[in-house]
């Protein structure tokens, strides 16, 4: 059975479909879904859509050619990009690439590198001067599939390490204003 396949911007009603993906990969990567994965769908309706947005998504479906499907009927979502503008103090404005996914049995049919250029070229259109993201160090598939794109390993040319913080540490490290001494800082914000 073959597919074709439309990549759009995410709608409201995408966002169980994102989630599930979001759980399935994962699950690729090795995780326990319902214990990672801490989003709802609603997390994902409130966050993507509306005037203070934290991120955009592209997502691509799937439809059967078997169903003859009229060009406005939906399909299966089987892939999606995550993304948001963010900044660099050296270099300006980034487009950040949260997560790129497409379902095992879509890949190799170009979708994977039509969900970066778009992502790219919405970027370049915001005036970006490039893009970032994280890749698991034992995803050799995804390293391989980014290296055919000409991406540079920063970690290796730039010595950068990804960090962060989150659950109670981060918590910690948000609320320690009212324990820290700073008898010679005067808050304005």
């Amino acid at each position: 059975m073959g597919f074709r396949y439309v990549v759009r911007q995410s709608k409201p009603e995408d966002c169980g479909s994102i989630l599930r993906l979001i759980k399935e990969l994962a699950e690729f990567e090795g995780e326990d879904p319902d214990r990672a994965v801490q989003n709802t769908e609603e997390d994902l309706q409130d966050d993507c859509f509306g005037d203070h947005a934290y991120f955009r998504c592209l997502v691509t479906e799937a439809i059967s050619d078997a169903d003859h499907a009229d060009k406005a009927e939906r399909g299966t979502v089987v892939g999606y990009a995550m993304y948001f503008c963010a900044y660099s103090a050296w270099i300006g404005k980034l487009m950040y690439l949260e997560d790129l996914f497409v379902q095992p049995a879509h890949r190799g049919q170009g979708l994977g590198k039509a969900l970066v250029c778009k992502v790219a070229q919405i970027g370049s259109e915001k005036g970006c001067k490039g893009m970032q993201w994280v890749v698991q160090d034992s995803n050799n598939s995804a390293r391989q599939f980014y290296n055919r794109l000409d991406a540079v390993d920063m970690t290796a040319t730039d010595g950068w390490r990804v960090m962060g913080l989150r659950g109670e540490n981060f918590s910690h490290v948000a609320n320690s204003l009212t324990n820290l001494e700073t008898n010679n800082i005067q808050w304005l914000c």
